[in-house]
């Protein structure tokens, strides 16, 4: 039977890497993202996986998340990445009310919406919600404010779940992310002549992560190997929490 495991932000970056983990590891992905062109190329890589094309930030999203998971065949939903995410640097002061409310609804309806569109089905399976967050969640930086707050609701929000789920026996955890070599940076990169030879040093580690380095740590909350573990929110930033 499929094991099948339903990812966003699926096109690219950290949850096409997610999904690649998934796939060799036995499971059978969903693809969901905004992108139409990134999921057809992603699904190529992925022995044709199923994909949906949706704008995650708005409700509408949970009636399709709802139809496509209810159009597949044999479904077995045993696990749920809440991976689609965006950030816009910008100090509060100059931030204005859209660039709140823009982080707040990618960020972090956009983990409601799939939840509660997949929740029946992960009530029947008893299975794993990972939502991707990020060390800003637990620890922000300057020009952050909009992006931070809403990775800190993520937090939350994963805790939440897993206390309220538990009832179902259903496992919410979190990995927080630190800078990634992913599409999300293309404006740091932009500025940055070599950005990752430039932010190395801020890595105990000596070295910004890659999308391998948050999937593999995301498989394993999927995963049977997590079955006592739910309410966890595991930074994989190369150490660089421990700085000051």
């Amino acid at each position: 039977m499929n094991k099948h495991v339903l990812v966003t932000g699926a096109g690219s970056g950290i949850g096409l890497e997610v999904s690649k983990k998934l796939l060799a590891d036995g499971y059978t992905p969903l693809l969901v993202g905004r992108s139409l062109e990134k999921l057809e190329a992603a699904s190529k890589q992925l022995k044709n996986a199923l994909y949906l094309s949706c704008d995650l930030s708005t409700p509408l999203a949970f009636e399709e998340i709802k139809e496509f998971i209810a159009d597949v065949s044999d479904l077995n939903l045993v696990g749920l990445v809440n991976n689609a995410g965006a950030i816009e640097y910008s100090s509060f002061e100059d931030a204005d009310f859209k660039n709140f409310d823009f982080h707040f609804k990618t960020n972090v309806m956009s983990a409601i919406y799939c939840t509660k569109a997949s929740l029946n089905e992960l009530k029947k399976t008893k299975g794993s919600i990972v939502n991707i967050s990020s060390t800003l969640g637990l620890k922000p930086i300057e020009n952050t404010s909009g992006y931070s707050v809403s990775k800190s609701a993520m937090n939350c929000l994963t805790q939440s779940l897993a206390l309220e789920l538990s009832h179902y026996k259903i496992r919410v955890n979190a990995v927080c992310p630190g800078i990634v070599n992913t599409p999300i940076h293309k404006e740091t990169q932009s500025q940055l002549e070599n950005w990752s030879d430039t932010l190395k040093d801020a890595q105990p580690l000596g070295r910004v992560g890659e999308p391998k380095d948050v999937a593999s740590a995301v498989n394993f909350f999927i995963s049977e190997s997590s079955s006592w573990a739910t309410g966890t929110l595991l930074p994989i930033d190369g150490g660089i929490l421990l700085n000051g």
